[in-house]
């Protein structure tokens, strides 16, 4: 009921101020709604948090900043989104794979239930490097500036261990203190610091790390575009 009446009025009050973004309240909180009862026991859940860190969530951003409706930022919502986004699946793949056997006795079919442990984990390193594919993919159609490939640092350091450990079996105890994986930014990933969870840390530590250097990217990609520097490849039409 509370975020009901908060979303209804988060709603009202944005179609007087900035009727462009008013359709991101109900759907936000359309999808907290039903996260649980519906999308997370019939094998949705998992894609609902790639829509809501994706497209929603780009969407509601760029309409608030520039005005625009549903209409004429949904497409470019949905494609922009997607390094960021494959992140966030990644990590709630990691999180439903800890999971996995108290989750398939309480018989809730998550995509990782249906999967079985294996390809579940499969399917989480993917996402992770699906980060990297779709942003190389953006710079190269003259979509995101060239700033952003300094996510590419993430690549020697935090994907090769994730997906590594993503391909081992989750260890049987708490590992050693001592083990530590060497990051990009100097920030390691200390398994013991954040056991019992395992596969939800892994991909959180790459996905974040990602975000830190595309963020970066992106603020030198304009400042060199405020110096009068080309920072785009030619957009493909």
């Amino acid at each position: 009921l509370a975020l009901s009446t908060t979303a209804a009025a988060g709603s009202a009050t944005l179609s007087l101020i900035a009727p462009a973004c008013a359709w991101a309240f109900p759907v936000g909180l359309l999808a907290t709604l039903l996260y649980t009862p519906i999308a997370k026991p019939f094998a949705l859940g998992e894609l609902l948090v790639l829509f809501v860190w994706g497209p929603a969530m780009f969407g509601g951003g760029w309409s608030a900043a520039t005005g625009l409706g549903l209409r004429a930022v949904a497409m470019p919502a949905c494609v922009l989104s997607l390094p960021v986004s494959f992140g966030a699946f990644g990590m709630i793949f990691g999180k439903h794979i800890d999971k996995l056997e108290e989750t398939r006795a309480a018989k809730v079919r998550t995509l990782p239930v249906l999967l079985g442990d294996r390809y579940a984990r499969a399917v989480a390193a993917s996402a992770l490097a699906l980060q990297h594919v779709s942003l190389l993919a953006l710079v190269a159609c003259g979509r995101l500036p060239l700033g952003a490939l300094l996510t590419l640092a993430c690549v020697p350091f935090e994907l090769r261990h994730a997906t590594a450990l993503l391909r081992q079996p989750r260890p049987a105890s708490c590992p050693k203190p001592a083990a530590s994986y060497r990051g990009s930014m100097g920030i390691a990933f200390r398994p013991a610091r954040t056991w019992p969870l395992w596969y939800v840390a892994v991909a959180g530590w790459h996905a974040v790390t990602f975000g830190y250097w595309l963020l970066a990217g992106l603020a030198l990609s304009w400042g060199l575009h405020l110096a009068g520097l080309p920072v785009m490849l030619p957009a493909v039409q």
